[in-house]
């Protein structure tokens, strides 16, 4: 049960992280001490990333 609440913790300290990144940065900051809002880009999800895989042997098909 040690292993659960371990990867638990781990998760949430994940999730806040990326919340944290995600929100843009408290006003008191100067502007140029400011970061862009989403440096944080995720992958895209699998169906792109498969769409973008597939069409290639397709391609290739219809020159034969």
């Amino acid at each position: 049960m040690a292993a659960v609440s371990i990867i638990t913790v781990i998760i949430i300290v994940i999730i806040v992280v990326i919340g944290d990144i995600n929100q843009p940065p408290p006003p008191s900051l100067p502007p140029h001490c400011r970061l862009p809002t989403l440096p944080y880009t995720p992958p895209p999800p699998c169906s792109e990333a498969a769409a973008s895989v597939v069409p290639a042997p397709i391609a290739h098909g219809h020159t034969a």
